[in-house]
């Protein structure tokens, strides 16, 4: 009697407890305008990637804005440095030119020909400098694009897990609970 009431009793227990527990769902309805984050990116660097920031857990994007503003920041900051550095021995070079008998002023320990190879070197870096701000420019365009058009899609695996009750009557008679794995 009391093995009966027992095996109802889990039986009970396993029916009226029955859990499913799934992946929390994203339902946002909340559309995201590829073309406004884009146009908000091109007026200001980051304002895309703001725009598209959303306060549910795996949708934000603000993370992105100060790597945006150091990228600029530090090719900015080589990009003065180059044109400051490239100016100061182009006027020492003109010097050199325009007047070989007065001694060197600045870069004395730098032959005219070694003066010409750092100017060189120097507009190149300046050039690689305004390219790599471009390029940081149009990519967080396109990134804010990007993600405002994948703004709504579910990336998530949504597997979910069931526990049901198992009855199973052989000699044994026990009962059990039964795990299910879906993927929808």
């Amino acid at each position: 009697m009391n093995n009966v009431f027992r095996n109802y009793t889990v039986c009970f227990l396993l029916l009226f407890f029955n859990y499913s527990y799934s992946q929390d769902s994203i339902v946002d309805t909340e559309i995201k305008s590829p073309r406004k984050a884009a146009i908000l990116s091109s007026i200001l660097p980051g304002a895309g990637q703001v725009y598209n920031h959303a306060s549910i857990k795996g949708r934000r994007r603000l993370w992105k804005v100060p790597i945006i503003y150091a990228g600029l920041g530090t090719a900015g900051y080589f990009l003065k440095d180059n044109i400051s550095n490239y100016k100061s021995l182009k006027k020492e070079y003109v010097l050199r030119l325009n007047n070989p008998s007065n001694p060197f002023v600045n870069y004395t320990n730098y032959s005219t020909e070694n003066l010409r190879t750092a100017i060189d070197q120097y507009k190149s870096w300046r050039d690689l400098s305004v390219v790599t701000i471009a390029g940081i420019y149009i990519l967080q365009i396109v990134d804010a694009s990007v993600d405002a058009h994948l703004f709504n899609h579910d990336i998530s695996t949504n597997l979910s897990l069931r526990i049901t009750p198992r009855f199973e009557f052989n000699a044994t008679r026990h009962v059990g609970i039964s795990l299910t794995l879906l993927q929808k």
